[in-house]
């Protein structure tokens, strides 16, 4: 797993780029695997992002711990 580096400093759409570009494809897979299908899949994976998104806040302060060990 990629450990981003800017996680003391953290602008919400560079941390959000970062979380989904490295995270996209597993969220994708697995959605498609409860799903069954590519257009479910895709819907359940753009609203995972878009709950993480709208959450950063709080997600970010789980991952800074995460980080910090």
């Amino acid at each position: 797993m990629k450990r981003w580096k800017g996680a003391d400093k953290i602008d919400k759409e560079e941390y959000f780029g970062y979380l989904l570009e490295t995270y996209e494809r597993l969220v994708y897979s697995i959605c498609f695997k409860m799903a069954g299908n590519q257009f479910d899949a895709e819907d359940l994976t753009q609203e995972t992002f878009l709950s993480v998104y709208k959450n950063l806040a709080s997600f970010q302060r789980i991952m800074k711990g995460y980080h910090s060990l």
